[in-house]
């Protein structure tokens, strides 16, 4: 219910989805005549682009739908832009589409729902069944083989890779910090000059993981994400993005009734068979279209051709400028070989390369304020 124009953000996901479906029934029942307003962005490249996915929803409800195209030239000029209005580096390239939705949907409706927290309090993310695999080959596995195993992963060029060579041999406490983690403590030792210039953020989790001792491990996951990457980095990224346009986000999911209820639930209603979010799946599942109910998680995809095309030149003239917090602060030849590495293999280096971009424009605008 809403005083001012009201819409939602529509990915054509599951979360998103289900708010449409659950919006449409609540203005059915109360009499509103309207049409729901959905809002959707897209890009010209297929393997990012949600739009089918999205007007298939729009179609199936009837709904006011609205499509924005992000172009590639848009989504790099706009970084230094994001950068000043996060005011912190947070490295999440899925907040410049954010802003550009919403400033589109801000000629239209002053209030957006959207989808965030689902995947937190239901188990939304493949990570966590990745963790729990972990947990499960710990006791099946000789410890002599599981280092084995991680000196192989480590010798591999992807980044994540590299972070399950860290994550295979080790207890959950000490690999699990959250569902985007780029850098692993090894990473950044050998990034950095200094090493001690760098702080391990183990202390920020370990308060959290004592309270939830002695519960399921996927419980413990979730528990840590709803009092950390949910609201420092999915709340905030969210509330920054729409408060630079000037417009209102709600997230139904985290309704506190909802999300107390959800904490109750049996693991097998938040995580079967490697599937998330099991409960909403078979609560949507006479609501929603089949292939909304069985895709893949997506959220806001970005081309990963922008990276390569966008990105990695900036990176190389951001770094080598004089002032440069990559360049005074982490060893040349690792960047180097960082940006060498991308350049040969694509896609292997651009999540570490885009971090490091973020953090030199934040020190660049708030440091050395040379503006955005």
């Amino acid at each position: 219910m809403s005083e001012v124009p009201l819409g939602v953000f529509l990915s054509g996901g599951l979360d998103s989805s289900a708010i449409v479906a659950e919006m449409t029934q609540i203005s059915k029942e109360g009499g509103w005549d309207r049409p729901i307003q959905t809002f959707s962005i897209g890009y010209d490249d297929p393997k990012a682009n949600e739009f089918a996915y999205a007007r298939e929803v729009a179609k199936h409800f009837g709904t006011d739908h609205h499509e924005f195209l992000l172009e590639g030239d848009a989504f790099h000029n706009f970084i230094p832009k994001m950068v000043w209005h996060l005011d912190e580096p947070m490295a999440d390239p899925s907040c410049v589409p954010f802003f550009f939705i919403s400033e589109y949907a801000k000629k239209s409706v002053t209030v957006v729902l959207s989808g965030e927290g689902a995947d937190e309090i239901l188990a939304g993310y493949g990570l966590y069944q990745k963790m729990r695999l972990i947990d499960q080959v710990q006791k099946k596995v000789p410890a002599w083989l599981l280092g084995g195993a991680a000196r192989l992963l480590s010798a591999q060029r992807a980044a994540r890779w590299r972070k399950y060579a860290e994550w295979i041999d080790r207890p959950l406490e000490d690999r699990y910090w959250g569902v985007s983690r780029v850098f692993t403590e090894t990473a950044k030792r050998e990034l950095l000059q200094h090493p001690d210039q760098g702080r391990s953020v183990a202390a920020l989790f370990k308060e959290y993981y004592r309270k939830s001792a002695g519960l399921d491990p996927l419980n413990r996951m979730l528990y840590l994400d709803t009092k950390v990457w949910l609201p420092d980095q999915i709340l905030l990224k969210a509330d920054k993005m729409t408060m630079a346009n000037s417009q209102e986000l709600r997230v139904p999911f985290l309704d506190h009734k909802l999300v107390e209820f959800a904490a109750t639930l049996p693991i097998h209603w938040k995580l079967s068979k490697g599937v998330g979010k099991r409960l909403l799946r078979e609560a949507m599942a006479h609501r929603l279209p089949e292939r909304i109910l069985t895709r893949s998680k997506k959220g806001f995809p970005i081309p990963a051709v922008w990276f390569r095309k966008e990105v990695l030149p900036a990176a190389r003239a951001l770094f080598s400028e004089r002032g440069s917090l990559i360049g005074e602060v982490m060893r040349k030849e690792k960047v180097a070989q960082m940006l060498a590495e991308e350049e040969a293999h694509p896609y292997t280096r651009h999540k570490e390369i885009w971090t490091l971009v973020i953090l030199d424009y934040w020190h660049r605008i708030f440091i050395r304020q040379k503006g955005s």
